[in-house]
């Protein structure tokens, strides 16, 4: 089943076009990652999906709505001075979750950050400010998930271990990724690869 599907995507910020007639379809289960330099276009694409950007061309359908996405930006961007658990109690809140504490534990138990719980977020570790993020994100048991350059400046441990984690995610939920990321050994896990440069896609594939 196909969730989102974008043709001739475009985005421009006054004369420049960050992106420009990008056509991409995500489909249920699949893990489709996106590499490209910096300046190529990946986060304004996550943006424009993700619902937090206007596209200024084409068409972009989603066939789960807005709700069923949850995206993680590059940059931390939970509260520093609020503990791992305050922080995700927060985020439920914003969502109108109620009795969220099963769900928190459960997630904090999946990434191993259940013995955190009460450390300032803004003390953790560069992976596990990652693990915190994915979690934040999954609170609401999105069906798409997006994740800008998840593992950027994360130590090779970490990141083997997020991606195991996305691994097991996809298989237990049937839970459809997409990430956008530098490092190649990270893209060859991927179902699906594209390419981007000058914010068009030009290549993609197995």
């Amino acid at each position: 089943m196909t969730l989102l599907e974008a043709r001739a995507l475009a985005c421009h910020f006054g004369p420049k076009a960050a992106v420009q007639g990008l056509d991409l379809v995500l489909a249920e289960g699949e893990l489709v990652g996106l590499i490209g330099p910096d300046g190529a276009g990946k986060t304004t694409t996550f943006r424009m999906l993700a619902g937090l950007q206007r596209p200024s061309g084409g068409h972009l359908h989603r066939n789960l709505g807005r709700e069923g996405i949850s995206y993680v930006p590059q940059a931390f961007s939970l509260a520093p001075d609020l503990t791992v658990e305050e922080n995700l109690r927060f985020q439920a809140g914003l969502f109108g979750l109620a009795d969220p504490g099963p769900r928190i534990t459960k997630l904090l138990d999946s990434v191993g950050l259940a013995a955190f719980r009460d450390r300032l977020s803004g003390a953790l570790s560069g992976g596990m400010k990652q693990k915190l993020a994915l979690c934040s994100a999954l609170l609401t048991e999105p069906r798409l998930l997006l994740l800008d350059e998840p593992t950027t400046g994360v130590d090779p441990v970490s990141r083997r271990e997020f991606w195991s984690l996305l691994g097991d995610l996809r298989a237990a939920q049937g839970l459809t990724i997409f990430v956008c990321t530098p490092y190649m050994d990270e893209a060859e896990r991927c179902t699906q690869v594209g390419l981007i440069y000058g914010g068009r896609l030009i290549a993609s594939g197995s």
